[in-house]
């Protein structure tokens, strides 16, 4: 399997698992609570899984921006995937307590709750502008071969 072939399927069952955390998290309810925790989770792993994929463009534009070898979109483009990085980072990590302040009711994990709320909507919003630039990528992924 090649890697742009992974790339494509991490792809679009992250984005099948995005959509599915986002629709259970604004029908909040404690039924849903596990659910959402379970989609979620899942969202993660597939988030680790595509940095991972990708992480060789991430660090070959870190050292070539200190140089300024980089074109002022793909520099952008970086700014974006890190604070992608970082916001996920934070909201995967502010889950668990999340999850307990839902659960258990323990008022002192409230901050968690709203520090994954929080970073749940920046990411969204950041989702939405690193899809946008890589709008060519995922056309092309979707275009046929013409047969040689």
């Amino acid at each position: 399997m090649t890697i742009r072939t992974k790339r494509i399927i991490v792809d679009i069952l992250m984005t099948i698992f995005f959509i599915l955390s986002f629709a259970t998290y604004y029908a909040m309810d404690d039924a849903i609570i596990p659910f959402h925790a379970v989609v979620g989770s899942i969202c993660a792993v597939l988030f680790v899984i595509h940095v991972w994929i990708n992480r060789q463009w991430l660090v070959s534009v870190g050292k070539n921006r200190k140089t300024g070898k980089v074109t002022k979109k793909t520099a952008w483009v970086y700014r974006i995937d890190i604070a992608l990085i970082i916001v996920w980072g934070i909201c995967i990590l502010s889950a668990i307590p999340a999850v307990i302040y839902y659960v258990g009711g323990v008022e002192s994990l409230l901050l968690f709750r709203n520090i994954h709320s929080i970073t749940s909507t920046i990411g969204l919003i950041l989702v939405i502008v690193h899809v946008i630039q890589h709008m060519r990528q995922i056309k092309s992924y979707f275009r046929r071969r013409k047969p040689a």
